[in-house]
């Protein structure tokens, strides 16, 4: 069981943005701008489609992270939870948490289960007012099984939604990765479930409100699971983060820097001066003035530095 969505929120000031930016650029990650006052990042080494959106705007900031992402960050123990006390450390909400629980049934058992469960267009399992149901079904060319996807409450503004899924087929109709049989239940919790109250140690420790928001009728709680509370993430803290030196950050991520290797490339096709031109732009745009004359010269390296 893990977080595979998560949508935090802040005022503009304090703000966890500029911190939580400084951690993904620790952790190799890339931006990419997508207009005014909104970033993705993006982790190039992941094998999986991941995205974190960094939105600000004049009265608050919002921070959106993927399940790819997520699963990336949580691959360092560490790291989710650096990541978790950066977004802890002003006042925040959070706005979505979805929790994701994988059972080893095959997919289209789990389907044939629920159409027998929620045979009508609407279902009261996650609410007395009834949520819309929502099937996407295909054939599966192994055996001609029907499977696929359910969902109840989807694209309404319901403060519980749910989609039950055949995880392995879905793998590989859309990556080609082989699973075991994999039946996913994925639940996604709004800001103002049962009043509010969801909190990023609901990030961290996901079972107690998964299990507070899974109708019994679909799956059992296990014994042992404690009770779920609004109150649970007051006063809980991930940990603390992991001291980076500011220079360390920047050296790291200069040498590893694939976009400086091909500016510089593209830089030569300028001439001998195209890489003092470069280093003019950038200094121009970090807002550096340059004094006197560069020019090319050989830099020795630290090994021979060394000697």
């Amino acid at each position: 069981m893990h977080t595979d969505q998560l949508n935090v929120s802040c005022g503009a000031e304090p703000s966890f943005a500029d911190p939580v930016e400084r951690f993904l650029v620790s952790i190799s990650a890339q931006p990419l701008p997508l207009g005014p006052g909104k970033v993705m990042w993006q982790f190039p080494s992941c094998i999986w489609k991941n995205s974190i959106h960094i939105t600000r705007r004049r009265s608050y900031h919002v921070a959106s992270f993927s399940g790819g992402a997520l699963e990336h960050i949580r691959q360092v123990e560490h790291w989710w939870q650096e990541l978790l006390w950066l977004l802890g450390s002003v006042p925040h909400t959070v706005s979505k948490l979805e929790i994701a629980h994988d059972l080893p049934v095959d997919g289209a058992d789990s389907i044939a289960s629920l159409q027998a469960l929620v045979p009508g267009e609407t279902s009261k399992l996650l609410s007395r007012k009834g949520l819309p149901v929502e099937w996407f079904l295909a054939q599966r060319d192994a055996d001609q099984r029907y499977t696929g996807t359910m969902y109840i409450g989807k694209g309404t503004t319901a403060r519980l939604k749910l989609k039950v899924y055949d995880k392995a087929h879905e793998r590989r109709v859309r990556v080609g990765l082989l699973l075991p049989p994999t039946t996913r239940y994925e639940l996604t919790f709004m800001k103002d479930y049962k009043g509010g109250g969801i909190s990023l140690r609901d990030a961290y420790e996901p079972e107690r409100l998964f299990w507070d928001g899974m109708p019994g009728d679909l799956l059992s709680r296990p014994p042992g699971v404690a009770p779920w509370s609004p109150a649970d993430g007051v006063g809980w803290s991930a940990g603390s983060p992991v001291d980076r030196l500011p220079a360390d950050i920047l050296s790291r991520r200069v040498s590893d820097s694939a976009e400086l290797d091909v500016l510089a490339r593209i830089a030569d096709e300028m001439g001998p001066g195209g890489r003092v031109w470069l280093l003019r732009r950038l200094a121009e745009r970090l807002g550096v003035e340059v004094q006197g004359s560069l020019s090319m010269a050989p830099v020795a390296s630290p090994a021979a530095s060394e000697a």
